[in-house]
């Protein structure tokens, strides 16, 4: 904001105006204004059509040039404008101006702590975007925040158990009355067989992992099927019961996702008791990690599925770790590009393909070409040959499994470090 400020000269006209966008957009958060209401103010003190689009509840708002309100986007569509911005690299709360189809959008995320719960834009009635509509859109990014985080914060607290029950139930390792308890608490249903779910986005956008378990949530929840979400390390994670119609509802919400620009994939454990769930969660983690060598075609991989392949998982981390090809993989993950090298590697191996693989990462062919023969001299492998190809690709899962290890290990011990600083279960003191 102070950079856009910087651009308006003190003395001149624009810092009035600026400072009067500021003020009305602050006074609309400190009054609690609906979405609505900040999309109206943009939309008047722009000209410009409007839309809000929060994730994280599953809301979006848009208000025509005329001032229209509608609940549904008419012009240009979310996917469409999600898939820009991460082509685009849209990071943090700066306005970007991103090209959608024929069109121009004026764009800011909507950003919380653990990465973006949703996006705001303007749409182009006029030649040039002018100083103004820039300080529109991220005034209204970050006064949306605040509204998105507080709504959502009522919603879980009114509705849903703690998500550090849930997130304590997949991690496993509680004694047998906690355990109880902690089920008691979390509302699981008893005598049900229920399943773990693991989300993964691929390639990564800098949408939140607690936005992303939403968006898996509500798709499940339109076909009637209720789940818990929590956030563990950085994996999206459900509770849901068992149910047939969980892979149709996931594998529907993974292809329609295609066209935002990342798209959503999943592994299911097998279903099991409610003490069990840690069980379950680390099958789920390792169908979601191995989808691409047991179900290259589907967004959707249970690890019934997996056969002889879940063994991979089960390799000892010392052995995969004193291996060459962790060492070599491993230094790939350490890159700065976006995506990173690792990620480009995994992409190129699950599809086989040069021209695919640019395709997903929205990044020019003679690039990936260039990048991928780089990376294939670093590892010593030729990788257009199968084999080789087929050694890297299983080289990248296990460092996939074993970094995946090392999250739950380090959210274990955050979790069991916080456990000591709490009093015991709801259930369980009200029984004492």
């Amino acid at each position: 904001m102070k950079r856009l400020l910087r651009q308006a000269k003190i003395s001149s006209p624009d810092s009035t105006l600026m400072l009067n966008i500021i003020d009305q957009f602050d006074q609309l958060a400190a009054s609690s204004a609906s979405l609505a209401k900040f999309a109206k103010v943009a939309n008047r003190l722009s000209g410009h059509p409007v839309t809000i689009y929060d994730s994280w509840n599953g809301r979006a708002i848009h208000i025509e040039a005329d001032g229209m309100e509608h609940d549904v986007l008419l012009e240009i569509g979310t996917a469409a404008v999600m898939a820009a911005a991460v082509s685009s690299r849209l990071r943090g709360r700066r306005s970007s101006i991103l090209t959608v189809g024929d069109r121009e959008v004026l764009a800011a995320n909507l950003e919380a702590a653990t990465g973006r719960i949703g996006i705001v834009w303007l749409e182009q009635t006029t030649e040039s975007w002018l100083l103004k509509d820039h300080i529109i859109a991220e005034r209204l990014a970050a006064a949306v925040v605040t509204e998105v985080v507080t709504r959502h914060a009522l919603i879980d607290s009114n509705s849903t158990p703690d998500s550090s029950l849930i997130q304590q139930i997949l991690l496993g390792g509680l004694n047998q009355a906690d355990i109880e308890a902690y089920i008691r608490d979390a509302k699981l249903p008893l005598g049900k067989q229920l399943v773990a779910i693991a989300v993964g986005e691929h390639p990564r956008s800098a949408t939140s992992p607690e936005a992303l378990a939403q968006i898996a949530t509500r798709a499940l929840a339109k076909v009637g099927i209720t789940a818990q979400s929590t956030v563990i390390g950085l994996h999206p994670a459900l509770i849901a019961p068992k149910s047939p119609k969980i892979d149709q509802a996931l594998e529907e919400l993974g292809n329609g996702s295609a066209g935002s620009g990342s798209v959503l994939s999943f592994g299911i454990g097998n279903p099991v008791e409610p003490e069990n769930l840690h069980r379950s969660w680390k099958e789920a983690k390792e169908s979601l990690l191995l989808r691409s060598l047991t179900s290259p075609d589907s967004r959707v991989a249970n690890f019934s599925d997996l056969g002889l392949l879940h063994l991979l998982a089960q390799i000892p981390a010392k052995d995969v770790i004193a291996s060459s090809d962790y060492k070599n993989i491993s230094a790939l993950a350490d890159s700065g590009s976006n995506p990173t090298d690792l990620e480009l590697l995994e992409v190129f191996c699950d599809s086989g393909s040069l021209r695919l693989t640019a395709s997903a990462v929205y990044l020019h062919f003679t690039s990936v070409r260039a990048r991928i023969l780089r990376i294939g001299e670093q590892l010593d492998l030729d990788l257009n040959q199968v084999t080789d190809r087929f050694r890297a690709h299983v080289a990248v899962k296990l460092v996939q499994i074993d970094r995946a290890r090392q999250l739950d290990d380090a959210t274990f011990i955050a979790v069991k470090v916080g456990k000591t600083q709490k009093q015991k279960p709801k259930s369980q003191v009200d029984k004492k």
